[in-house]
Parts: structure tokens; C-alpha cells; sequence
């Protein structure tokens, strides 16, 4: 059907992503590639997984041992390597220090340079600023605002994302 094959070629990273704590970090990738009938191949695995500084030893122990920051790190590689069109990715940067979070806008940004294309739910908005064409404002259920981060900025006169969204916010209620 029409509706599997779209779901296909949509790869999704929940806000707390807890991995089957039986699973290797190197089993987790294999079945999260099998699901999209995507091949494992060993050499790319391991760049990417240089690519986020996760040790390649941890890919051996289960993922009971990881910190926080390992598990996030093995949920992006396992989304971001199934090679589909769209990554749905909900708090990504959740758990990771400052070095990874830049691995990692480095990694999504590549991602999108290829023709992909990335959806990010964050409340870290100098992230969505830096790795974002456009934003949109979720307000009362209603999209209030959708546009480049650019245009919210100008719109509101200020110069970070974070202090536009509020202000725009702040103008949307008092109105």
C-alpha cells in the first residue's frame, strides 16, 4: 500500500529513546537497518560512529552500560543510517554535551546537504537556528507562525532565535 511505502522512507527518534537493553549497540544498528532493508556495511558504520567520537568498543557491550549520551549518540546513528528521506527527530540533542551536540548538528547537516530532509521538535532554539531553513511556532494547537528563523527575527527586531520566539509569543497573548 501507498501508506507503507511512505512509512518507509521516514525514519523517527522519539524524545527518550530507550533501546532493547538485551541488544549490543552493533545489534541495535544491524536490526534498525534491517527494518528499512538497508545493508549493514561495517566500514561506513564505524565512520559514522567516528564521526559522533562513540568508541567503537561500546559497540560490542550492551546497552545497559551506556551513559545517556551513548544511548542518544546510538539512537541518531541507527535514524540517520537507515538513509531515509525524512528523519522525524524529537529532542535530539537531549543528554549530549556541548562536543556532541556539534558531532551531531555536524552529522544532521550533512544529512540534509544529501538531499534529506529533517524535521527537529526542540526547545533549544539557537540549535533549530543554526540547523534549520524553517521554523514553525506550535501555539494554543494552532501554528502561530512558519517561516526562516531570519524572518521570525526580523519580524520581532531581535537578534537571537530564542528571545523572537518569546517575543513573539508574549505579542500572540497579549493580543
Amino acid at each position: 500500500s501507498n501508506s507503507l511505502e511512505a512509512k518507509k522512507r521516514i525514519s523517527y527518534l522519539p524524545e527518550r529513546f530507550e533501546p532493547s537493553w538485551f541488544l549490543t549497540g552493533e545489534e541495535y544498528i544491524k536490526f534498525s537497518l534491517s527494518l528499512y532493508e538497508q545493508p549493514y556495511n561495517k566500514d561506513y558504520v564505524l565512520e559514522q560512529v567516528d564521526k559522533l567520537a562513540l568508541d567503537r568498543k561500546a559497540l560490542k557491550r550492551k546497552v545497559q552500560t551506556y551513559s545517556k549520551g551513548m544511548r542518544q549518540k546510538l539512537g541518531i546513528l541507527g535514524t540517520v543510517l537507515t538513509n531515509c528521506d525524512l528523519l522525524i527527530l524529537d529532542e535530539p540533542m537531549s543528554g549530549l554535551d556541548p562536543s556532541a551536540r556539534t558531532l551531531v548538528k555536524d552529522m544532521l547537516l550533512n544529512y540534509k546537504s544529501n538531499g534529506h530532509s529533517v524535521l527537529l521538535c526542540s526547545h533549544i532554539l539557537a540549535d533549530l537556528d543554526e540547523l534549520c531553513d524553517s521554523v514553525a511556532i506550535l501555539n494554543d494547537k494552532k501554528i502561530q507562525f512558519s517561516g526562516s528563523p531570519a524572518s521570525l527575527k526580523k519580524k520581532t527586531n531581535d537578534e537571537y532565535l530564542e528571545r523572537a520566539f518569546l517575543s513573539f509569543v508574549m505579542d500572540k497573548c497579549a493580543a
